[in-house]
Formats: C-alpha cells, sequence, structure tokens
C-alpha cells in the first residue's frame, strides 16, 4: 500500500513542513498513526509469538507487557483502520465505480 502510493507520501511530507491547514493535515497525520500503529502491532506480535522467532533459532522470553501491548493496540488499531477508510472512502468508491466499468466494458466484447 505504501509503495503504490511512494508519490503522494513524498509530496505530504514536504507540504506537512509548509503547515497546511484543515483536513489534509488531520488525514496526514492519521495515516502516520496509523503506520506506526501496524508497526508496533507488526513487532509486538513477533515478539510474543511461539512460532515466527522460533524458526529463526531466536527463543524470546515473551513477558506480559508484550502480550498485554499487543492486545492492546491491535484492538486500537481496528477502529482506526476504520476511520481512515471512511476518510478515503469517496477516493475509494471512484476507484471501485472505474474498475467495474472497465470490468463491464471489457466484458460486453467478449
Amino acid at each position: 500500500h505504501l509503495m503504490a502510493h511512494w508519490p503522494w507520501i513524498t509530496k505530504a511530507f514536504t507540504k506537512i513542513f509548509k503547515l497546511p491547514k484543515g483536513e489534509f493535515r488531520f488525514n496526514f497525520i492519521w495515516d502516520l498513526s496509523l503506520y506506526l500503529m501496524v508497526l508496533l502491532v507488526m513487532l509486538s506480535g513477533t515478539l510474543v509469538s511461539e512460532s515466527a522467532l522460533p524458526v529463526l533459532g531466536i527463543f524470546p522470553n515473551a513477558s506480559v507487557f508484550w502480550h498485554s501491548t499487543h492486545h492492546n493496540l491491535s484492538n486500537l488499531l481496528m477502529p482506526m483502520l476504520g476511520v481512515h477508510l471512511a476518510m478515503h472512502w469517496p477516493f475509494i468508491r471512484s476507484i471501485s465505480v472505474n474498475i467495474m466499468a472497465k470490468r463491464k466494458r471489457t466484458m460486453d466484447f467478449d
């Protein structure tokens, strides 16, 4: 997802330092927070996993801290993802409509 939107990300980083206002700033901060949250959930999930690291020969002692951190962060991640999808819903809808229209046109020619 990040690689597909890399041009937007680089443009956003340059714009954010020019102190943009309103929706763009909120969207940028929310998306950055969501990205960091995903990284933390993946890190904590890897640390508490009983199969991921042992395959590599690493046997971490998963503490209660990492288990509760993973649980709490993953519970917070789901509503954050919902807000992200809601904020981008017009874009998602327009892309979906375009894809369906292209698919219909190609089916009409078959």
